[in-house]
């Protein structure tokens, strides 16, 4: 799937782009060894230890690059985002997959075994839900997007129509879950002091009002502390 993927976004490139095609870039929910190309863990894939960025270099004649979703979208955030110091600030994304990547001193966060960031296994519920990890409580089983659509039984976007609507359920479910992120991203202030955090993911694709609301929930919290 995904190199037919890859050859679909090569076949609609023109024949000058091709010319300047230096690698490819594949970014996945997880946790990678970006050096060596090799998925350490994804839950959501069902890969583990897999080195998927050797089996792409035998397909295609360029360099292969792979790399957890979130350090992506602070990498890029350095480059094309509108940040007061590129150097230091903060990702969280916000989905399915709950996760951080900190860019400290021009670099990224990574830790020893390349997990830094994956808040979303930590766990929050003891004995609570199970996650796709296979553990039980995970961060994301409770402020995750598909924590909200198993408890609604709706799509996340049809949630947001019915909170929107005034439906007590969503209403309920969803209100809860502003307050949970914005517990959250308090602590993550308080933990990393980040320079600046951005707040990116489906969730907030498909809310809009979501972002104001987890700001104004977590600055609440934090109040002059900082």
């Amino acid at each position: 799937i995904i190199k037919d993927g890859i050859n679909s976004v090569i076949k609609e490139m023109t024949e000058e782009n091709l010319l300047h095609l230096v690698g490819i870039g594949i970014t996945l929910p997880g946790t990678v060894n970006y050096k060596t190309g090799v998925v350490l863990r994804s839950s959501q894939l069902k890969m583990h230890n897999f080195p998927l960025g050797k089996l792409l270099e035998r397909s295609f004649p360029y360099t292969i690059v792979i790399d957890s979703t979130v350090s992506s979208c602070a990498k890029m955030q350095r480059f094309i985002g509108n940040i007061a110091d590129p150097n230091e600030y903060m990702v969280i994304n916000l989905g399915d997959e709950i996760s951080i990547s900190q860019m400290i001193n021009g670099k990224i966060a990574r830790g020893k075994n390349y997990c830094f960031g994956e808040i979303g296994h930590v766990t929050a519920s003891p004995n609570g839900a199970l996650c796709e990890c296979g553990r039980r409580g995970c961060l994301q089983t409770v402020i995750g997007r598909n924590s909200v659509e198993k408890e609604l039984k709706r799509p996340f976007s049809e949630a947001v129509k019915g909170y929107n609507y005034g439906d007590e359920k969503c209403k309920d479910v969803l209100g809860r879950l502003i307050a949970e992120i914005s517990q959250w991203v308090a602590n993550i202030i308080y933990i990393f002091d980040p320079g600046e955090l951005i707040m990116t993911g489906s969730m907030l694709d498909d809310w809009n009002e979501m972002f104001d609301l987890v700001v104004s929930g977590s600055m609440r919290l934090i109040g002059d502390y900082l």
